[in-house]
């Protein structure tokens, strides 16, 4: 968590620097209420008004300080959010194909959310344990000038509450690994009900959204709970010892008073720098046991220093001869999907894998695209294996068009530049040769039309062809398209294919369950795929 403290140092050391300057403020109010309370015995009535007055500006100062330093500490909180979830997204980012896919999405919104929101928690303590730190010293500072006796008891003081803090800190640290999965869980499962909830109604099964979100949110509950009990138990711990040393502190002062050691009026503001030094020193060591329980959120999304994989990988150079598939065996956990596959997909050809569910057309396609890693044999890009290729390189190269195409919740330009700068003319192209340029008029705003969340303010064939034009704009060399054209009609889907079958510069793939004996004369080479329990491929 030091590592977020440093990022926003330039905010949060002047902050601290601020709250010190308020204690000091806090303390002379201190130490005008001694001098006040001399004045009043003496019955030295102007003394007495200045030293309240003192006392009541000294006060004053202290609010005003303290409220700048809360200015700068919380727009060091912010960043530092914003730097958590920004580590996040680089580690989600960093992710291959089958390392996302490992985890559900709910897991990583649970990431940012709650996972953040602990994190920040832990970065508060964190900087709550240097202001109390702070705190700390000023008031034992000012005992110090008092009476040296009354330092020394508190330092003593805080050096068994430190000590004290390793009872609970393995515990906590535990509890704070638990809560972080829990949170997960709780959020996938949720996402999971939500997802269904219409199911669920269709079926008359509503009692069963109720039940399993109820016994989500109980398991949930209990493991927190769990973890509250015992911070509780190690901040009553920490408090027992934190009474006791202010008891004895107390004690010495007033005897110090009675024996005319230190004047008498003084044990009044006195007891007022006790309180304050032993409550700076309570909190400490309450809050340093605390971290114990946030220290699990950010070693889960600590960034790896060491080269990454990535970094020692070669970037792919343009694509110029073919493909090549050589004895290619890849199994899912729970079933084998390629045996001894050999495929070859020349550069400017078009192909077609055809086949029924589950015989491993579209597991294909994450193959050619660096996203599956656990397969026996070799694929190669012209020479070159694609184990020694960095999968950003090829994503350069190669544009997936899914049959659950998703988009963007923002507009149809957006969604098919991607931010990215074209001409006029370029996505004139694109819209022609997607079959979108002719929905354009009937739709609210034509181009800048908001598509809605995953596109839903568009049919299914309008979605495809966004992300068809998508695909066709970035100008990639490869085109791999999972049934991109279903939702479309006859004469759509005809021009699209046509327009992507006519491109002499593309290297078409095209998964489809049926193509018509006409639509195969089309391509190059058809591939007809087969399960491996039944045969493990060829060529038709």
């Amino acid at each position: 968590m030091t590592r977020y403290f440093w990022e926003q140092a330039k905010l949060f050391i002047p902050a601290y620097l601020l709250y010190a300057i308020a204690y000091l403020f806090k303390s002379s109010s201190y130490f005008a209420q001694m001098e006040t309370m001399g004045a009043a015995m003496s019955q030295d009535l102007p003394r007495l008004l200045l030293f309240v007055a003192l006392q009541f500006g000294a006060l004053l100062l202290f609010h005003i300080v303290q409220m700048l330093e809360e200015f700068l500490k919380q727009k060091a909180f912010a960043n530092a959010k914003t730097s958590m979830r920004n580590t996040i997204s680089k580690q989600i980012g960093r992710k291959n194909y089958q390392e996302f896919r490992s985890a559900q999405i709910g897991d990583y919104i649970s990431w940012y959310t709650s996972d953040v929101a602990q994190m920040d928690e832990g970065l508060q303590v964190f900087s709550s344990v240097i202001l109390y730190t702070i705190q700390g010293i000023i008031s034992i500072a000012a005992l110090a000038y008092i009476h040296w006796s009354l330092a020394v008891l508190s330092i003593i003081t805080s050096i068994i509450l430190m000590l004290s803090t390793k009872i609970f800190q393995k515990r906590l640290e535990a509890c704070g690994r638990n809560n972080s999965k829990a949170q997960e869980i709780y959020t996938s499962s949720i996402k999971d009900l939500l997802s269904g909830l219409g199911i669920l109604k269709t079926f008359g099964s509503l009692n069963r959204f109720f039940e399993h979100s109820e016994k989500a949110s109980k398991d949930r509950e209990d493991i927190w709970y769990h973890g509250r009990c015992i911070e509780k138990k190690a901040d009553v711990g920490m408090s027992f010892f934190n009474i006791f040393g202010q008891a004895i502190n107390t004690v010495v002062m007033f005897l110090l008073g009675v024996w005319g050691i230190i004047p008498l009026q003084t044990v009044f503001g006195g007891g007022s720098l006790i309180n304050m030094a032993n409550a700076s020193l309570g909190m400490i060591t309450i809050y340093l046991v605390q971290l114990s329980s946030f220290r699990p959120y950010f070693k889960k999304f600590e960034e790896n220093d060491a080269q990454s994989s990535a970094e020692s990988l070669q970037a792919l150079p343009a694509f110029e001869n073919k493909i090549s598939f050589q004895n290619i065996s890849f199994s899912y956990p729970d079933k084998p999907v390629l045996s001894q596959l050999n495929l070859d997909f020349e550069k400017g050809k078009k192909y077609a894998l055809l086949g029924p569910s589950g015989c491993g057309k579209s597991t294909i396609f994450h193959l050619i695209m660096g996203e599956l890693q656990n397969y026996t044999g070799n694929i190669l890009f012209d020479q070159t294996n694609v184990r020694e290729i960095d999968p950003d390189s090829l994503s350069r190269q190669i544009a997936y068009i899914e049959q659950d195409v998703y988009l963007f919740n923002s507009t149809i330009l957006d969604n098919i530049t991607l931010g990215h700068s074209f001409t006029d003319e370029q996505v004139e192209k694109a819209l022609k040769n997607s079959a979108l340029l002719n929905d354009l008029p009937s739709l609210p705003n034509g181009l800048e039309t908001k598509v809605g969340e995953n596109g839903n303010n568009l049919s299914g064939g309008q979605k495809q062809r966004v992300a068809i034009a998508r695909a066709l704009i970035h100008n990639r060399s490869i085109l791999l398209v999972d049934e991109g054209t279903s939702a479309l009609d006859k004469k759509n889907a005809d021009i699209v294919e046509q327009s992507l079958l006519s491109n002499p510069d593309l290297t078409l793939i095209l998964i489809s369950h049926h193509l018509t004996e006409e639509s195969k004369a089309q391509f190059d080479k058809v591939y007809q795929l087969s399960p491996v329990k039944e045969l493990t491929g060829s060529v038709q």
